[in-house]
């Protein structure tokens, strides 16, 4: 392997946030331990910190133009546990992300009378209301196994160089409204960069909407 890949920045970077990624869920799952019917179980970040980061490695991996399809792809691509696989297919990748993923970080809860536990066997499943629920434990277990095959994968030199031009990519692009990771980004805008990020949640940020030029 060349030895400029071994001290690519972005690469250890990139391999420092899967190291972050692994370690905070495993600690998640292992010392919050599931009650029954006592709130406190952390559900909710617990699924919204997978599933963001399930979008964040499909933003280094798929050129697609929407956050749901490289979700999806990603879901696709580095799942091994197929029994769980086989339930999400089943729903509907783009529904599952759209409803867990996009109804958690936009509304706070699951959307349309879907939810979220710890305890159950499957990692999708109907309750006795007949309405989804997303088993915690089963779906960051799958997450986590699929970091091993992403992290194989990483070994390859033109992935390497595929991840790197998406990541420069996110960092570097000026047309990107919500983009904070870029270094062009001061002190004096980085409100209004960061306020960008909630483009689809007026309602929770009704300031946002009301600012001339926000995202120019």
């Amino acid at each position: 392997m060349d030895n400029n890949k071994l001290n690519n920045p972005i690469i250890g970077d990139i391999k420092k946030a899967l190291v972050y990624i692994n370690s905070d869920l495993n600690r998640l799952i292992k010392e919050i331990k599931p009650r029954n019917n006592i709130p406190g179980d952390c559900n909710f970040p617990i699924i919204l910190f997978c599933l963001t980061s399930i979008e964040f490695l499909g933003t280094l991996c798929f050129d697609d133009s929407t956050d749901e399809q490289r979700s999806k792809k990603y879901i696709e691509k580095y799942f091994i546990d197929n029994k769980s696989k086989e339930l999400i297919y089943k729903f509907g990748i783009l529904n599952f992300v759209n409803i867990f993923r996009n109804g958690l970080t936009h509304n706070f809860y699951v959307k349309h009378g879907f939810g979220i536990q710890r305890k159950s066997r499957e990692i999708l499943f109907l309750n006795r209301e007949n309405k989804f629920i997303l088993r915690t434990n089963k779906f960051v277990n799958s997450f986590l196994k699929s970091l091993s095959s992403f992290e194989e994968e990483l070994k390859n030199n033109n992935f390497q160089d595929e991840i790197c031009r998406r990541y420069l990519k996110l960092i570097n692009d000026d047309n990107k409204k919500f983009n904070v990771f870029s270094s062009k980004v001061s002190i004096d805008n980085f409100t209004v960069k960061a306020a960008n990020a909630s483009t689809s949640s007026y309602n929770l940020c009704p300031s946002a909407a009301n600012v001339d030029n926000i995202y120019d």
